[in-house]
């Protein structure tokens, strides 16, 4: 009985802890204007935490397409738009506290048009003096009055308008992505076999099991010290994170001056032999040369259409 009561303790404690910082924002437009470009809609704001919210707070969100109509706004509430950013904020005075479970209704007119998902709120979150929550966005509108005046087009007007799109072809499309700086290619070719011998040079650092795993899918990868299929050989002479790679009728090297360099070289192998087995061609002889551009990478997180806390961006 004891370890049932711990038990129930334990869900319970889980349970709460998984509620513990959701607003729940049901968004639903009440009715369309296509004439005025306007939606009349409504926010049922739910307090879904263990706390009441009291103090001063706001609800930050995204949305494209539709901002709101200063003249719909409450009283005791401010609205900001945030230009360019299509970033909405709405801080709610003293008039507008939420005890734990409640809900609140908003009546808003916003100008612009919703006519897919994307339009429609997004990335939200609320802001209070010691705290930042997030929320839940259900959006509804198949109700809406004069919906059908939006003419919305449907998957299959969606797919004729598409239709007569046409796939690059194959000539259009670079061998290996991206771009290496130079593909020579030469005369012969080699049919792609199933199983491939590799030796790694030591001095590369790069393990056999991670080469192994990487090749995965594609072909299988064992070693072998001695006459190898594929041989990845350190060469003083590329600089950093550059590589050559080889294929010569059955013989296929990658030179490389480090382990960034013999990486690259393998991933752009594994290109090759992946075209070759989904398109059942033969390999052409090559010689590829590529180093990067910069001695750097770099990564954008777009934080505009859905927001991160700050432990998110640590991790990123």
């Amino acid at each position: 009985m004891r370890k049932f009561w711990l038990l129930s303790i334990l869900f319970l404690f889980i349970s709460c802890s998984q509620n513990k910082s959701v607003i729940e924002v049901i968004y639903t437009i009440n009715e369309f204007s296509s004439e005025d470009n306007r939606l009349n809609v409504t926010l049922d704001i739910t307090n879904k935490t263990n706390n009441d919210i009291s103090s001063l707070w706001s609800l930050h969100w995204n949305q494209i397409s539709a901002l709101v109509d200063s003249e719909s706004i409450p009283k005791n509430t401010k609205y900001e738009y945030v230009a360019g950013q299509s970033y909405n904020i709405l801080s709610f005075g003293n008039d507008y506290t939420i005890k734990k479970g409640e809900t609140i209704s908003i009546d808003l007119k916003q100008r612009g048009g919703v006519k897919r998902k994307s339009d429609f709120p997004m990335g939200g979150f609320v802001v209070t003096d010691d705290d930042i929550l997030n929320v839940k966005f259900i959006n509804l509108w198949e109700n809406a009055k004069d919906i059908q005046e939006l003419n919305i087009p449907t998957a299959n007007d969606r797919f004729n308008y598409n239709v007569s799109n046409k796939l690059l072809d194959k000539s259009q499309l670079d061998l290996i992505v991206p771009t290496p700086n130079k593909i020579d290619l030469f005369e012969g070719q080699m049919d792609l076999k199933t199983k491939y011998s590799i030796n790694i040079d030591e001095s590369l650092n790069l393990n056999f099991d991670f080469a192994k795993s990487l090749m995965s899918g594609v072909a299988k990868i064992v070693s072998n010290n001695e006459e190898a299929d594929i041989k990845i050989s350190f060469i003083e002479n590329l600089t950093k994170e550059s590589y050559e790679l080889n294929i010569d009728n059955n013989s296929i090297s990658i030179f490389a001056s480090d382990r960034a360099g013999a990486l690259y070289g393998l991933q752009s192998l594994k290109q090759i032999f992946l075209v070759s087995k989904l398109e059942k061609t033969s390999i052409r002889n090559l010689k590829i040369t590529d180093s990067p551009k910069f001695s750097y990478r770099g990564m954008l997180l777009d934080i505009s259409r859905n927001f991160y806390g700050p432990k998110k961006l640590s991790k990123f």
